[in-house]
């Protein structure tokens, strides 16, 4: 019974704290590179991270909450736009003829980067979407949530 228990508090707290943000400081980021939408250049976090304030949300065209958020990602880049921070956005496994339709239907103003393999989405522990990660520039994250921030601190 008492591993019953245990089983029981430990799936209780993940549940909790899985469905909140992040604390401050508390985890920091993994580098990456990504290849960039329609291009033969790639993404290299690494180039950015210690820099400018990261904001990466991770999206497909088939989930219905990555839709409904996008006037708040919008807002969000409207209200911190600026060279002191940088919007990506990471396709979680699709192929480039669906992201450019999804791209055509929707305004999406953030850089978009695939993650054709999504290695780097289970690399930083991204198993649902939609999902927002804010990593300020000490590399840390800041804000982890499957809705994005109303504010960046």
């Amino acid at each position: 019974m008492h591993r019953k228990m245990k089983r029981i508090y430990g799936l209780m707290f993940s549940i909790i704290f899985l469905n909140y943000p992040v604390l401050a400081g508390t985890f920091s980021y993994t580098s990456f590179s990504l290849p960039l939408f329609q291009s033969e250049e790639t993404f290299i976090s690494e180039q950015h991270v210690g820099k400018k304030i990261v904001v990466i949300n991770f999206f497909a065209s088939w989930c219905s909450s990555c839709i409904q958020e996008l006037p708040e990602l919008r807002a969000l880049k409207e209200k911190y736009s600026g060279p002191d921070y940088l919007f990506i956005a990471v396709n979680a496994g699709e192929s480039d003829s669906v992201i450019k339709k999804f791209l055509k239907k929707y305004a999406f103003p953030y850089l978009i980067v695939k993650d054709p393999e999504r290695l780097i989405s289970k690399k930083l522990g991204v198993d649902e979407l939609p999902r927002t990660i804010v990593i300020d520039r000490t590399g840390k994250i800041i804000f982890d949530g499957n809705r994005p921030p109303s504010s960046i601190p």
